[in-house]
């Protein structure tokens, strides 16, 4: 059976390759805009769960994976930075204070009508930073795609104090913890049966 990965995230995909399964991409191409009043764990549960069910419904036969990943600051919402400027101005206001990160994965295998949710929350305590700090961070790292401008996987853990998490893979883009355990759901040692076969 075929898995397929819903999306274009770079990160997402260096992380499912860690299972070390083979695995597919199509990025889903739908709305990422939240509700009104949408609270962000209902937000990432959702979309998490239409990116996976977009590709599935195209390819009933394959199990597919779908992620998201917000920040959260003061109950608003911070996406991908795109710009130096938006992640410096985020930075900034993530100096010395606690941030949540609300992430959730979704795996739908419509061929034996499986469909799993997880949510995940992980707590980052930000350092003092100053701007010669931030913008040294930025300027090496580039994390304008990462959710709160946090390359947790790289440089980013020197902008952190500490970092509370169920999975340390949940941060850099979703939970391999959850994953694994949803395809062990569909197929008892579902990894290890890849493995084998190699």
């Amino acid at each position: 059976m075929d898995i397929i990965l819903a999306s274009s995230s770079v990160a997402r995909s260096a992380l499912m390759k860690r299972l070390q399964i083979p695995f597919k991409v199509f990025p889903p191409n739908i709305d990422e805009s939240p509700l009104p009043f949408e609270l962000p764990n209902r937000y990432v549960t959702r979309l998490a769960y239409q990116k996976a069910l977009a590709i599935a419904l195209k390819f009933p036969k394959s199990i597919v994976i779908g992620a998201d990943q917000v920040c959260v600051y003061k109950q608003a919402f911070y996406g991908k930075p795109k710009t130096f400027s938006q992640a410096f101005m985020q930075l900034k206001e993530f100096s010395n204070k606690k941030v949540y990160f609300y992430g959730a994965v979704s795996v739908i295998y419509l061929k034996n009508k499986s469909v799993q949710k997880k949510l995940h929350i992980t707590t980052v305590y930000y350092k003092k930073l100053s701007s010669p700090l931030i913008r040294a961070y930025l300027n090496k790292d580039k994390p304008y795609s990462c959710a709160g401008s946090l390359r947790s996987e790289s440089l980013g853990l020197m902008l952190c104090k500490k970092i509370i998490s169920p999975d340390p893979s949940a941060l850099i883009g979703m939970s391999l913890i959850d994953i694994s355990q949803m395809l062990n759901i569909i197929k008892p040692n579902f990894i290890l049966h890849y493995s084998i076969k190699k």
